[in-house]
């Protein structure tokens, strides 16, 4: 068994929160969005599982762990940083929840642009986050909106999708996060999807497209082509990207630094002559706060050797 009584119990708190925080109008609803059935969620609340096991076995826990974002191993836990990219996108994210806007966002790969909007979706209600690099195609795009939201994922797609946009259209204030977005822009059937969200939803759905510069050339070039359905997605999202690492070189330097410094002071790495060598080593070859990250773990385990010796 990967998980203790002492991690269920974990995750299960976790799960119940998650659940509340998202406001579905129902267990069964939730249930659905993660891939469970209503007597799951319900056997969880009720903590029946402590006394019968069987009711939730170890595939199970792995789901709920995933989705509750539970980390069992003390070297990978992190903790939030509020770095420039993560206030940038939490704010664009609430302005866009807010007043119902649609808007996209094309940024530098590996500056924390997913887990900012992840954690923006699991910590607010009605917000539903969709990785379109696992989900490209339109048939594929529309189960994965429909589960999102707790529709029914029986029927045709047309059935699932005109479920998807009633469900939409009766909560308050929902948000649709499409990551990687670039991926979708490829698929010219993918994109209509978006164009009928909109169509039916305006100025009641809002929606966040977020890439690398991929997607934005991409959807450039199929604009300027006239490819049904990208002048009109455009338009509706303003015709325009917005960014938030600054281009200029000295400028992007100041600011990916001070994303460094908030990452590793968050997660324990106080050395000021640690960070000021991870800062200059990030912006003399480029490399991004993924490789800031294999270094916190990496000194994490250095000091836990340190520590058994």
């Amino acid at each position: 068994m990967l998980f203790t009584l002492e991690d269920q119990e974990k995750i299960s708190t976790l799960v119940l929160a998650l659940m509340e925080r998202k406001g579905f109008s129902s267990a069964s609803k939730f249930a659905q969005s993660i891939g469970f059935g209503p007597a799951d969620i319900s056997n969880l609340k009720g903590g029946k599982w402590k006394q019968n096991p069987s009711l939730l076995g170890s595939e199970k826990w792995i789901r709920l762990a995933r989705v509750a974002g539970y980390q069992k191993n003390d070297m990978q836990v992190w903790n939030t940083a509020e770095t420039g990219m993560y206030k940038y996108i939490f704010t664009q994210l609430g302005l866009c929840k807010s007043q119902s806007l649609c808007r996209m966002l094309v940024d530098e790969a590996g500056f924390g642009k997913t887990y900012a909007a992840k954690e923006f979706a699991r910590n607010n209600s009605n917000t539903f986050y969709i990785d379109c690099s696992d989900h490209s195609k339109k048939n594929s795009l529309i189960r994965a909106l429909a589960t999102a939201v707790g529709a029914s994922t029986a029927g045709t797609h047309d059935d699932m999708l005109a479920d998807t946009l009633f469900a939409l259209g009766n909560m308050n204030k929902p948000l649709l996060i499409f990551d990687e977005a670039g991926e979708i822009c490829k698929n010219a059937d993918a994109i209509m999807v978006l164009k009928r969200i909109y169509n039916h939803l305006e100025n009641a759905c809002a929606m966040y497209l977020i890439g690398s510069n991929g997607f934005r050339k991409v959807m450039l070039n199929r604009r300027r082509r006239d490819i049904q359905g990208y002048h009109e997605v455009f338009d509706r999202f303003q015709s325009d990207f917005k960014k938030c690492i600054p281009d200029l070189i000295e400028e992007r330097a100041c600011y990916v630094k001070e994303m460094v410094h908030n990452l590793m002071e968050s997660n324990g790495i106080s050395d000021f002559k640690i960070i000021k060598q991870v800062q200059n080593e990030v912006t003399k070859t480029g490399k991004s706060l993924r490789f800031v990250y294999n270094k916190i773990i990496g000194l994490r385990l250095q000091a836990a050797m340190v520590v058994n010796n």
